[in-house]
């Protein structure tokens, strides 16, 4: 039986508290630096990969926000990475998708 390499969804699964961009009177959005960098790790820690996230900038921290970021390996292949905002904070939840997606 061969072990598994792609990126499961349980295994990448994970709540994380991010800091946010913006302050005043301007609008809360994430942080995807410090978001790109948390599945980074996570990825790391549980599948032992290193890979390079790629998420989208500007996002507005609120509730319900559903976006996805892309996890590169070193091969060459993609990784989608679901993120749903759980709050106006930048509390978010991300997953990943499973199955490697075809190069862009």
């Amino acid at each position: 039986m061969t072990r598994s390499r792609h990126l499961r969804p349980a295994a990448a699964a994970c709540a994380c508290a991010l800091l946010l961009a913006g302050c005043g009177g301007k609008a809360t959005t994430i942080d995807h630096v410090t978001l790109e960098k948390a599945i980074e790790i996570s990825v790391a820690q549980q599948r032992h990969q290193i890979v390079l996230v790629a998420c989208p900038k500007g996002i507005k921290a609120k509730k319900g926000v559903a976006f996805t970021c892309s996890a590169y390996t070193a091969a060459g292949k993609r990784y989608a990475f679901r993120v749903t905002g759980k709050d106006s904070k930048g509390n978010v939840h991300y997953v990943g998708l499973g199955a490697a997606l075809p190069k862009p």
